[in-house]
């Protein structure tokens, strides 16, 4: 089985998928944020603020990037990250669609994308992760 794990957004994400079934990639992980579509729940007030100003170009294109896998016909999970951090990674990630996002060090990010690769628990859906 082919695996892609990407972060690309816009027009880059939409590259992506196109080469990935050029080259008959079956499973795609790739990076969306905690804000995107129904999340928008689950994210603290400041993100929302963020978001919706100086932010708002990036959450639509992690939208968009989720519509074009969601329609790929690809197995695919949209990572939908917490507020990423540069703290040392803690061991423990969260991953909930019914929790609220804060934040997650980008090595527990890196860990739960490697090991969502192997799981079949989140196909073709996305899920929210943050510190656990």
């Amino acid at each position: 089985m082919k695996i892609l794990v990407v972060g690309a957004t816009g027009k880059t994400g939409e590259l992506a998928w196109r080469k990935a079934v050029a080259e008959g990639v079956e499973r795609v992980v790739f990076i969306s944020a905690a804000g995107v579509g129904e999340s928008w729940r689950l994210i603290p007030w400041y993100s929302k603020l963020l978001f919706s100003t100086f932010l708002k170009t990036v959450l639509q294109e992690h939208g968009s990037e989720e519509k074009i896998f969601a329609e790929s016909g690809l197995i695919w999970t949209a990572v939908r990250a917490a507020v990423l951090t540069n703290r040392p990674a803690g061991g423990s990630v969260l991953a909930s669609n019914i929790v609220s996002s804060r934040t997650i060090p980008r090595g527990d990010l890196a860990a739960y994308l490697v090991s969502e690769v192997t799981s079949d628990q989140n196909y073709c859906q996305p899920i929210s992760v943050t510190a656990g």
